[in-house]
């Protein structure tokens, strides 16, 4: 059929077959899905500018992207390839914090990554790593390169303060490297926590299959194929995301999920679908950080028990409070308040440091007693409240006044008026 010119070219029918309609919907809603994640990739997905510095000192800023134990760099976010392999944080064997290459290490935050580039022999003591360390800088100032090399180092710092860097940074500083693997392998401990879903970020974590562990960890397990918790995602505000919340941390065995076994992917995917919140059994090697407990043991607390907790914790701040002013009562108490000396400081004396009863007596001649802070008694009080009265000066001040009359003739001639005074200490 001949078009002419400036007429639109016709729409081409299209026919379906039977069935095709319903995988016509399938595809749709995988679409859906996938622009889903591809919306928010960004903040799930760990990123951030790093400087690079290489073996001569050379910097260079580079992207890093960290999905799932693959950590890529690339020379911008729009940069798609990927000229060199991706670190896989699989094979890092350790990570020195600050690091040992840069000047200003701490204050730049720069760090180094160690990688295990020779797979088959990796030192399984210190002593053995301590010796293939030397070896490795021998080769390095002779100039081999770095993939002959039984380990190798990468050296980072990041180039700007932002959330998704600062993230990033964190996350690798964190990471589970082979040497606490290797000097834990004694030390397992088996977790139970309660991960209760968020609309943002679901459970807040992503796992990953991972190969049997080539270092004996002394836990079967980690012998087979099984799966493990490579991030951990916040909040859009920035707060804690559910995982991390609840104690969890990088780099744990998931065992379990509600008692049902966890040794792939799609098990974890199967034992959460439909569920809003889940119990989690996890491994984790080497020493547990006190935090983690408490958070872990507060994720498995029900409502009425965290409500309860919270009453308690508010009863204890309200004793604590009673108790303070209490104590800033007897201060007061303490401090020198006699009726002749009110609003004065005591500069003289034991009334200085401390408070006591003193002896005094009335305008009847009654005998009484008064303390330091005001009050006062006719009951003679203990002896060993009693201050001493010899320390107390009290001056009293009499006048008397004597006239003579001299007379002459029955006139008065001089008349003499003479005042004593008289000072008494007590």
């Amino acid at each position: 059929m001949i078009r002419k010119q400036g007429e639109e070219a016709p729409i081409p029918q299209q026919t379906f077959k039977r069935g095709d309609k319903v995988e016509k919907q399938k595809n749709i809603r995988a679409a859906r899905t996938l622009a889903r994640v591809l919306k928010t990739w960004k903040p799930r997905i760990m990123s951030g500018w790093f400087m690079k510095v290489n073996r001569k000192g050379k910097q260079q800023k580079r992207w890093f992207h960290l999905l799932g134990t693959k950590l890529s760099y690339f020379k911008n976010p729009q940069d798609t390839k990927q000229k060199k392999e991706p670190l896989n944080l699989e094979w890092l064997d350790s990570v020195v914090n600050p690091s040992t290459r840069v000047k200003n290490a701490s204050k730049l935050g720069a760090f180094d990554l160690i990688f295990a580039t020779n797979k088959k022999d990796i030192p399984q003591s210190l002593e053995e790593k301590r010796k293939v360390l030397e070896a490795d800088q021998k080769a390095e100032a002779k100039g081999v390169d770095e993939k002959k090399l039984t380990f190798q180092t990468i050296t980072l710092y990041p180039a700007q303060k932002d959330p998704s860097t600062t993230t990033l940074v964190q996350i690798l500083n964190d990471w589970q490297t082979h040497d606490e693997l290797r000097f834990n392998k004694d030390k397992i401990n088996i977790l139970d926590c309660k991960i209760r879903a968020h609309p943002a970020t679901a459970f807040g974590l992503v796992v990953t299959d991972v190969d049997p562990y080539v270092i004996d960890t002394g836990y079967k397990p980690h012998k087979k194929q099984g799966v493990r918790i490579t991030q951990l995602l916040s909040l859009p505000n920035g707060e804690l995301g559910p995982a991390e919340e609840a104690g969890v941390m990088l780099n744990d065995t998931l065992v379990s999920i509600d008692g049902v076994p966890v040794t792939r992917v799609q098990d974890a995917a199967k034992a959460l679908k439909g569920k809003q919140f889940g119990t989690f059994k996890l491994m984790r090697l080497g020493d547990v950080n006190p935090e983690h407990i408490n958070r872990m043991k507060r994720s498995m607390m029900t409502k009425e028990e965290l409500e309860a907790e919270k009453t308690f914790k508010m009863k204890g701040q309200a004793a604590k409070r009673r108790k303070s002013i209490a104590a800033k009562q007897e201060i007061q108490k303490q401090t020198h308040r006699h009726r002749r000396h009110r609003g004065k400081k005591a500069t003289f004396g034991p009334l200085k440091h401390r408070a006591g009863w003193r002896q005094a007596t009335n305008s009847e001649g009654k005998i009484y007693w008064f303390h330091t802070n005001g009050s006062f008694t006719f009951d003679r009080p203990p002896q060993s409240q009693m201050l001493e009265t010899m320390l107390v000066t009290t001056v009293v001040k009499s006048y008397s006044t004597q006239t003579t009359t001299t007379t002459k003739g029955g006139r008065v001639v001089k008349k003499t008026t003479k005042t004593t005074k008289t000072k008494r200490r007590y």
